[in-house]
């Protein structure tokens, strides 16, 4: 065979190799900017728990309590104005009810969604629920922070990709503040947070014991402002948030 034509040959089959390489390449690589992801774990439900320990929250055991609660202006009625909706089984249960400070924020939360998406209502799903209705809802975690009312649920379903993206940056954007709490040491914790730490991971419970101390021998952690998940099953973004949340409005006053 002329060596001319092996030659031709030789160069297709070397060009046809460096093209399904780059196309490998290119299927192989990342996108450019990853979209943000709230993964549900073990590890987010520690420092749900660790948020309602530290900030001393006491959880709702009957909808008696619920009323007290409201009475006492420990629970304030979830913002709906705008374009925020409570669902409607909420009202009709009276559980449209959340600590004064998770008020505040869906009340930024709503604002800040309203600029960019005037047209979309944001839908409350879940707040507030008494322990009692936890041990019947099949999808509710024994280890839940709703019954403390700094919990919430808002659902994803009516949402399209860029509004999607939009509360998942944003709640991430949250989860990056933060602020440092003391957890009590075993004899000067109350019964809410005795029980709030039973229901850490004993990893979580593992990493306490090695924190730097306070003055009173408990420890010193750093937890976000807001701790957040993507609940597939549910089809909501489910967070909890601090009562330090009060400060970093402060401050932006």
């Amino acid at each position: 065979m002329p060596v001319g034509e092996m030659s031709r040959r030789e160069f297709l089959a070397a060009a046809m190799g460096a093209m399904a390489a780059k196309a490998v390449e290119g299927a192989a690589a990342p996108p450019p900017e990853a979209k943000p992801e709230l993964r549900g774990s073990p590890k987010s439900l520690d420092r749900q728990n660790l948020i309602a320990l530290v900030d001393n929250l006491t959880p709702i055991e009957s909808k008696q309590q619920l009323a007290e609660f409201v009475a006492k202006k420990l629970l304030v009625p979830l913002p709906e104005s705008g374009n925020l909706e409570v669902a409607k089984n909420l009202q009709d249960e009276k559980r449209n009810y959340c600590r004064p400070w998770v008020k505040d924020f869906l009340v930024k939360l709503r604002d800040d969604f309203r600029v960019l998406h005037p047209k979309t209502e944001l839908k409350i799903s879940s707040a507030v629920r008494p322990e009692g209705l936890g041990k019947v809802n099949k999808n509710a975690s024994p280890r839940s922070t709703h019954p403390v009312g700094n919990t919430i649920d808002i659902s994803y379903i009516n949402l399209n990709r860029k509004e999607r993206t939009w509360m998942e940056k944003y709640l991430k954007n949250w989860e990056a503040k933060t602020f440092t709490a003391t957890v009590p040491p075993p004899p000067q914790r109350n019964r809410d947070q005795q029980e709030w730490f039973e229901k850490l991971s004993k990893g979580e419970k593992q990493i306490l014991q090695k924190a730097p101390r306070s003055a009173n021998g408990g420890s010193n952690i750093s937890l976000p402002v807001v701790e957040s998940t993507k609940e597939y099953a549910q089809h909501c973004y489910h967070f909890a948030v601090a009562r330090a949340f009060e400060n970093f409005v402060k401050k932006a006053q």
